[in-house]
């Protein structure tokens, strides 16, 4: 048996090495770039002449071939671009393929295809879960009427602002016609903190907010009879443009708070201008609204908070459940608004039990609200019985005084908190038609 020196076999490991990453390197797709010249886009140019730039950008300044293919042209990586304008044209019913085009790429979040999950590697793929993750964070909230549309609203980016979104289906939700905003724009409410990604409502460590939509249809329910299909819409926003200015670095849309409502009276086609339906003086968080089946009555639930945005962990955080009424006049508009109840007053700060950590207070979004012809239901998040906690106070506070990467120790809520530390629930009352 022949014994080959150990010199001599990491020589060879290293040619062959050194020969297949070569071969593997001219795979890779070689582009000679030349500086890019000027394409001037005129308003009178032919279809033929758009496609001809466009392929000259694609293959030229674009770099589009280095990854991308169509047809045998290209690396042949990636999904085949061949056919893609007669694959666009088909997506959606209703638009046509430049319509298709022009909005993934105004807006790429509307529609993702599968084919978004076929390439890169299992980070990009974690990437686009991620991205879907989020999208289903957004709020949908889905209603019917009483001829069987089917709606969907949610909250979402258009056109470099906020909008309350709606999407349509005709058919009983096989297509949804193309996503429009219905209102723009939208102010979020709280303010971020970045270390756990959520807006604030009442204050710093405090509990995280939303501005996502909440509708319903006085669709004739159960029978559709007597439906007027009348829309109510309502969001909880900051209204930025007429909010004082706090000190920075805090945002400057906060203790101006609104539960916005608007209306359509011809199934989302056109809406009322939003009207602020929560009391005076009331912070309202995470509003909820219904309105009868026969399209009388209104109905809206939030936590309203009676202290301004906090800076620190020493002043209240008072907040209450609100059932707010407004009767609907002939011409669909919100009149005679009255407040039905108002629940016993809590502290936010008493939350966060099940926050990980106790580093954030915790109330969630579980507010909702339903009508009949008669009277209306609702439920909200309370903290009339949770007790505060001072040392978790004081352990929150110094998390601002110090690095992230160096919090002091947690006290434990067991023995170092009052019994009923974290005992938030939900409250709930049925309330009588009072303009009957």
């Amino acid at each position: 048996m022949i014994r080959v020196p150990l010199v001599l076999r990491l020589a060879g490991l290293v040619l062959a090495s050194t020969a297949f990453y070569t071969y593997v390197g001219q795979m890779v797709p070689q582009k000679e770039v030349y500086p890019p010249q000027e394409v001037v886009l005129k308003a009178d140019m032919t279809t033929a002449d758009m496609v001809r730039v466009g392929g000259e950008l694609m293959e030229g300044k674009g770099l589009c071939f280095t990854c991308h293919t169509v047809g045998k042209k290209g690396p042949l990586r990636f999904p085949d671009l061949e056919g893609v304008g007669a694959r666009a044209g088909a997506r959606i019913p209703g638009l046509s393929d430049v319509e298709y085009f022009a909005q993934s790429m105004y807006e790429p979040d509307v529609y993702i295809v599968d084919e978004a999950l076929s390439v890169g590697d299992v980070f990009f793929q974690q990437k686009c879960f991620e991205r879907f993750r989020e999208l289903r964070r957004q709020g949908c909230t889905i209603r019917t009427d009483g001829q069987g549309t089917v709606y969907v609203f949610f909250l979402a980016g258009h056109k470099g602002q906020v909008a309350q979104m709606m999407a349509r289906s005709f058919d009983g939700g096989v297509t949804f016609e193309r996503p429009r905003p219905v209102a723009t724009p939208i102010f979020q409410v709280g303010a971020f903190d970045a270390f756990q990604s959520y807006e604030f409502f009442d204050g710093v460590r405090g509990a995280r907010t939303n501005s996502f939509p909440s509708v319903d249809i006085a669709n004739g329910a159960p029978t559709g009879l007597g439906a007027t299909d009348q829309i109510v819409l309502t969001w909880p926003d900051a209204q930025c443009e007429t909010a004082p200015a706090p000190p920075p670095p805090f945002t400057p849309c906060l203790n101006s708070e609104a539960a916005l409502v608007q209306y359509s009276l011809d199934r989302g086609e056109g809406w009322s201008s939003p009207l602020n339906m929560a009391a005076p003086g009331d912070r309202p968080d995470f509003p909820a609204i219904a309105i009868s089946p026969n399209g009388s009555d209104v109905y809206l639930v939030y936590d309203g908070f009676l202290d301004p945005w906090r800076t620190d962990m020493f002043g209240s955080r008072r907040m209450q459940g609100v059932i707010r009424h407004a009767d609907v006049a002939a011409d669909g508009s919100l009149v005679n608004l009255k407040t039905l109840h108002r629940g016993a007053v809590g502290d936010a700060r008493a939350s966060g039990i099940s926050n990980p950590a106790l580093r954030f207070g915790f109330l969630g979004d579980y507010n909702y609200a339903v009508a009949t012809n008669a009277f209306g239901s609702a439920v909200w998040v309370d903290t009339r019985d949770a007790a505060l906690c001072p040392a978790i106070n004081a352990w929150r506070q110094s998390l601002l005084e110090n690095p992230p990467d160096s919090p002091p120790p947690a006290p434990a809520p067991g023995t170092d908190c009052p019994r009923t530390f974290g005992n938030t629930d939900i409250f709930g009352g049925t309330f009588p038609d009072p303009t009957p």
